[in-house]
């Protein structure tokens, strides 16, 4: 699509890109024009969520896939743009200043992950010790992300800026439905969207069996937090299908 980018600031993990059909929103902090998630609201539907940061400060947003592993996007993780590599998530608490903050190990970057046109926008991050009290959120295989269709409608959250550009340390969810599926998806929610500060949150779809699985992690959107939002198809992420549908394991 010819993205190119047009600036990068460290503050709250904001990317600024330019796009020929259409202007994309950035990396990293709450929902735009979404709804506060509430203590029972998190409890139920997104207590997998986490804070991704440096120390006390969260840039990013991630999702808690097993007790002891987070996906975020792999922008979030590049020093060349964020400058000091997250070490610390803050998990099991709709508020970051409340949340659990744990210590991460290592992080492993998609090898094929391009920074400068967000593409194969993935990475794990795997924490210093496993946790306890969350509920992890299943990353869906490829054949369940191609089954879901090309319209299907999902739910997105994140810790990032809201409407008007408000920092919170809140987080925000949001739906809206596919506009089109190539390696990653493209969602258009209205007035919902992602802003700075979503950048590696989860898009979550449900199956057929009510199950409610990973798949997506945040990329970009416009500027204006408005729009279209780009997730990256972790369906369709050969590095994140390795790593947790590896071939011949049957799942």
């Amino acid at each position: 699509m010819g993205w190119s980018m047009k600036k990068v600031a460290r503050g709250l993990g904001v990317f600024c890109i330019a796009a020929s059909l259409f202007v994309a929103v950035p990396p990293a902090s709450a929902v735009s024009g979404g709804t506060e998630v509430d203590d029972a609201t998190f409890a139920a539907d997104w207590s997998f969520t986490v804070g991704v940061g440096v120390g006390s400060f969260a840039f990013c947003t991630g999702s808690l896939v097993d007790l002891s592993t987070v996906i975020t996007a792999a922008h979030c993780v590049d020093p060349a743009l964020v400058g000091d590599p997250p070490n610390t998530v803050f998990l099991g608490d709709r508020d970051l200043t409340t949340a659990r903050q744990v210590a991460i190990a290592s992080i492993e970057r998609n090898p094929q992950a391009d920074s400068s046109y967000l593409t194969h926008d993935s990475a794990i991050l795997h924490l210093a010790e496993p946790v306890s009290g969350v509920s992890p959120i299943r990353v869906a295989t490829a054949a369940e992300a191609t089954g879901l269709g090309a319209s299907v409608s999902a739910n997105f959250a994140g810790f990032g800026l809201t409407a008007g550009g408000i920092a919170t340390t809140l987080l925000h969810s949001g739906s809206a439905t596919v506009a089109s599926r190539s390696k990653t998806w493209e969602l258009f929610g209205g007035n919902v969207s992602v802003c700075s500060g979503d950048s590696g949150g989860p898009l979550v779809a449900t199956l057929t069996s009510g199950e409610k699985v990973l798949i997506g992690a945040t990329s970009f959107g416009s500027p204006e937090c408005s729009g279209p939002g780009i997730w990256t198809d972790l369906g369709a992420d050969t590095f994140i299908q390795s790593a947790f549908h590896p071939p011949g394991t049957g799942t």
